[in-house]
């Protein structure tokens, strides 16, 4: 039995306690360690009567790539059923492409995500990225960039597609405290055995080993700047955004404005990634997708 301070039940219970209003949540859940922990936390919690507003669905994308993939779904699907929560299966149809698979499978698991929550009428899907992914992706990252300070990792909210928040309420704890709370809980999961595939790059970096993010510090005084930058100068009129003139000068000298910039500009745009931040002398039109969630 999992403890009562156990962190996949806190983060979960942190996360349920901040909606003050009625939602539906959509968990996107593969079967693996994170989205199984985070789809029998939530129920756990759910399930004890203390969050009348929240009701839960779930949703796994069968992407259709190696044989075995519509029986792991299914076995999820028994999963669910086992928790009383209504469960169902998207499917990546198609030819699908020969180089770049692994981002285009996350574009469109994103796209069919968002769809279901918007057919079912969600107000948010969850997905269970964790600390040791946040990690993996900046070390990716900054292994492609030589100005590593103002790399973003995954911000806890995104908006996808312009449509439907997508939200991470495991990105601040382990994997291996996600699976000591399964086990505790007699819980088993499905490993995917393309995260063994070193053809990709994120297997790679987690082969070698990640190491906490040494700019860490950096990251969040520039996000804290970003902030302050936004609430001084950015003014919402209806579904736009309106920036300050007097703030055109601020954003050309200071990194940290310039951030703020790029991360409301993906409200905007509903992306579900950052791209790489480009400095403001560059003048160009590429802008990151990632959103912080107050």
């Amino acid at each position: 039995m999992a403890r009562a301070d156990d962190p996949a039940l806190e983060a979960a219970g942190r996360f349920l306690n901040s909606f003050k209003h009625p939602a539906h949540l959509l968990v996107a859940i593969s079967g693996g360690s994170d989205s199984t922990g985070l789809l029998v936390a939530l129920a756990t919690l759910c399930a004890t009567g203390r969050f009348p507003g929240i009701t839960l669905s779930a949703c796994t994308i069968d992407h259709d790539l190696r044989p075995g993939s519509a029986e792991e779904a299914a076995w999820v699907g028994a999963l669910c059923a086992r928790h009383g929560i209504g469960h169902s299966i998207r499917r990546w149809e198609g030819v699908k492409p020969v180089s770049g698979l692994q981002a285009a499978a996350r574009a469109k698991r994103y796209d069919l995500l968002a769809a279901a929550a918007v057919e079912m009428g969600a107000d948010a899907v969850l997905a269970a990225h964790t600390r040791d992914d946040q990690n993996e992706t900046v070390a990716m990252r900054a292994a492609r960039s030589a100005d590593g300070i103002g790399l973003s990792g995954m911000a806890d909210a995104v908006l996808l597609n312009g449509a439907v928040w997508l939200l991470r309420p495991f990105l601040a704890i382990d994997r291996a405290a996600i699976r000591a709370f399964l086990a505790a809980r007699g819980e088993g999961w499905r490993d995917d055995p393309s995260n063994d595939n070193a053809r990709f790059e994120r297997v790679r970096i987690r082969a070698r080993g990640v190491s906490p993010d040494p700019a860490g510090e950096d990251r969040m005084l520039l996000s804290r700047r970003a902030a302050a930058f936004l609430a001084e100068n950015v003014r919402v009129k209806g579904a736009s955004f309106a920036l300050e003139p007097a703030a055109i000068d601020t954003l050309l000298a200071d990194a940290g404005a310039w951030r703020g910039l790029l991360l409301l500009a993906a409200v905007a745009g509903g992306g579900s990634m950052p791209l790489k931040r480009h400095r403001p002398s560059a003048c160009e039109n590429s802008l990151p997708a990632a959103h912080c969630r107050g």
